[in-house]
């Protein structure tokens, strides 16, 4: 069965350092990881892949219209499934787009109860079970870091060999290619950013479980391809 990682990120102008901790606490609870920003950046927010909640604080500052229609974006784009915001006056600030809560004393309960309203099932269903997801999703859970840009190079690479279901074989002459026309950076960046991804998952003791020294980037390629592919017959 797939496990679906749920992913928080907490945004803070000022770094609301005690309203962080009880924000990762709250959703702890419900098994669900915490990161946190003090940016709202259009490359950044993508290199978490997949932003389940992400919760602004809006006690002290708010946002410039730019920053706002670009999270609008990346919600109906499917990069992010719900934008809470907290506030402390819920007439200073009204969208659409975003689900309010009233942030006083009380946010713990306030914020158990909006979790609470959203049913786990009607959850999942909002998560696009795309090849993309599935490989997110795996690479998450061997222990692999979204903060790094080899992660997402990762699902790009894997999803390149899915459809084409062939060996891997002289990457320099398929792959590299491919990533660097598609990524508009050299293949060298290519190589360097799998590789730091893939070592760095190691040194954490995340893969040495799969395997007996850190692998190759090959090596990494085909032991995920194996995997997706299994996933990907237990989803159709």
């Amino acid at each position: 069965m797939n496990k679906t990682l749920f992913n928080v990120v907490f945004y803070s102008k000022n770094s609301n350092l005690i309203l962080a901790s009880k924000i990762k606490d709250i959703f702890k609870k419900h098994k669900m990881h915490t990161s946190y920003l003090n940016e709202i950046d259009d490359v950044i927010l993508k290199k978490y892949f997949k932003i389940n909640f992400l919760v602004l604080d809006f006690t002290s500052y708010s946002l410039d219209d730019r920053s706002l229609e670009l999270l609008i974006k990346l919600k109906n784009e499917g990069y992010i499934f719900k934008i809470v915001v907290l506030v402390k006056d819920k007439n200073v600030f009204d969208n659409e787009n975003f689900d309010l809560i009233l942030c006083e004393d009380g946010i713990d309960e306030e914020l158990e109860k909006y979790l609470l309203s959203i049913k786990l099932d009607d959850f999942k269903k909002n998560i696009n079970p795309t090849n993309i997801s599935i490989i997110g999703d795996f690479l998450v859970e061997l222990g692999l870091s979204p903060k790094y840009d080899g992660f997402l190079i990762l699902i790009k690479a894997i999803s390149y060999y899915l459809p084409r279901n062939l060996q891997i074989r002289n990457l320099n002459l398929t792959l590299y290619p491919y990533l660097s026309n598609s990524l508009l950076t050299s293949k060298q960046n290519i190589e360097m950013s799998l590789r730091t991804v893939i070592k760095c998952g190691y040194k954490n003791n995340n893969l040495n479980k799969y395997f007996t020294c850190c692998p190759t980037i090959k090596e990494f390629l085909n032991f995920c391809l194996a995997k997706v592919y299994g996933r990907l017959e237990l989803n159709t």
